[in-house]
């Protein structure tokens, strides 16, 4: 009993921790942010692979976010049409902001 007690425990840990690293960002405006920073580091370090992949991960590193993370939120966003207009509005909402800073 005991045994299968801790076995019961353990699967549960286990399917948490490894269904928390593929959580969606579902805050639209927070992983819109992360998109045009992205979108910006590839246009920056385009001849530069290895310098695009560094930044890329300092990116996702200041959102707390791993690569599998990302991916599963831009497929969470993809698989909706409405849902993907209203993040790609915010995205550029979030470039005009960007626009106005640096005019």
């Amino acid at each position: 009993m005991k045994e299968s007690l801790f076995l019961i425990i353990t699967l549960s840990l286990v399917l948490n921790v490894s269904c928390s690293r593929d959580k969606v960002v579902t805050e639209k405006e927070r992983f819109a942010k992360l998109y045009v920073l992205l979108q910006f580091s590839v246009e920056k370090n385009r001849p530069d692979v290895n310098a695009m992949k560094i930044d890329r991960e300092k990116i996702l590193k200041q959102f707390n976010l791993t690569e599998k993370q990302y991916e599963s939120t831009f497929d969470y966003y993809g698989q909706d049409a409405e849902r993907w207009k209203s993040f790609f509005e915010e995205v550029n909402s979030q470039l005009v902001k960007v626009k106005k800073k640096t005019s």
